[in-house]
């Protein structure tokens, strides 16, 4: 009886322990599904920061994502349930089939506008950079990267028809200026001139310029008078003005242009005008390639010098720069025939003139 009387509690002792189990149980499992909340809410975050950082480094790498909800797509491709619509040059809508609700915006890196576009000779030489990071410089000397391009990029089908139009207008009036130079450097004595269209470089090579005594001066005259209005109807067409160098340049550069006969008998105005009117157009052809959302970098050409007397190449003070001019012009007159020809450059000593046999062989530095 008295071990009766002592164990009678025990069933309420054991109900109460089985309680309060139940309610530790209930606890542990609503604080496990806390922490398994907690930790899809982190996963979530570290899913939607690895996505930024990879739209951040597909942007770096050229692979430019304009707007995507990848989440979105992946779900409704899934279901089966995607559209794409071609907006032109390169870029592709994504769409929910179902919804009818747009899930991004995609640049098609293998697209043909895109590629050539982006392989242009003349945007890959004077708009290209070279290295990586503390390394990385611009191609050409004459260039300069502003940081991330500002432009709006048009993504409507009539907005992108538009640009792309612009674009080739301008690669038309680049066309004229190029066809221009031939016959101005067709008129004088072999060798007085050096081009390289790709890299916007017209160069007068010897002092003297001598007109070819068989040139027909009237033909002449009559096909740089046909493109000179070809260009004043290309800048109607593109409409508006074209650079930030003014109104007044514009009027100056059409004056100096305006009478082919005396053009003719000053060859460094000749280059230097059709470099500063071809530098003008080649930054307007960039700048309309960001708003076609095919480049993301602000960067803008300045007209390359003639290296004449009067327009000498600039030797750069930082050392760096310096060999860095001195790579791209060893570049460009590889090609010239005429190693003899001098070409000038300035410093802070004065202004020298210099074979271009010693520019592509120089004496080391001491």
């Amino acid at each position: 009886m008295a071990v009766a009387d002592a164990a009678s509690g025990l069933p309420r002792g054991f109900a109460a322990i089985a309680a309060q189990e139940r309610e530790l149980g209930v606890k542990g499992k609503m604080a496990a599904l806390q922490q398994a909340i907690g930790d899809v809410e982190t996963e979530d975050k570290y899913q939607q920061a690895l996505g930024l950082k990879m739209l951040e480094n597909q942007q770096k790498a050229g692979l430019k994502i304009l707007e995507l909800d990848v989440k979105a797509l992946d779900d409704a491709k899934k279901k089966n349930a995607v559209t794409y619509n071609y907006l032109g040059a390169g870029l592709v809508e994504t769409k929910n089939k179902e919804s009818g609700q747009r899930i991004g915006l995609e640049i098609n890196q293998n697209d043909p506008v895109v590629q050539e576009i982006r392989n242009n000779p003349l945007l890959v030489n004077n708009f290209s950079q070279t290295g990586s990071g503390s390394d990385s410089r611009m191609l050409s000397p004459y260039a300069r990267d502003l940081g991330k391009a500002t432009t709006v990029t048009r993504v409507d089908t009539k907005a992108r028809e538009e640009a792309l139009e612009r674009f080739n207008r301008l690669s038309s009036q680049i066309a004229v200026i190029d066809g221009a130079l031939n016959v101005v450097d067709n008129a004088f004595s072999p060798g007085s001139f050096f081009s390289n269209a790709a890299n916007n470089l017209i160069v007068p090579l010897v002092p003297n310029f001598i007109l070819r005594p068989d040139l027909d001066q009237a033909n002449t005259i009559a096909i740089l008078n046909r493109a000179f209005a070809d260009l004043t109807r290309g800048d109607a067409q593109i409409g508006g003005k074209l650079s930030v160098q003014g109104e007044k340049w514009m009027r100056d550069a059409l004056a100096q242009i305006g009478d082919p006969a005396k053009f003719l008998k000053n060859p460094e105005i000749a280059a230097k005008v059709f470099n500063q009117r071809k530098t003008d157009y080649m930054n307007e052809l960039y700048r309309t390639g960001t708003e076609l959302g095919l480049f993301d970098r602000n960067i803008e050409v300045t007209t390359p010098p003639t290296g004449t007397r009067n327009d000498p190449f600039i030797l750069p003070e930082n050392s760096k720069d310096r060999a860095a001019l001195g790579d791209y012009l060893r570049s460009i007159f590889g090609s010239v025939s005429n190693q003899k020809a001098t070409v000038y450059f300035r410093d802070s000593k004065g202004t020298t003139g210099m074979p271009i046999e010693k520019i592509l062989n120089p004496r080391p530095e001491n």
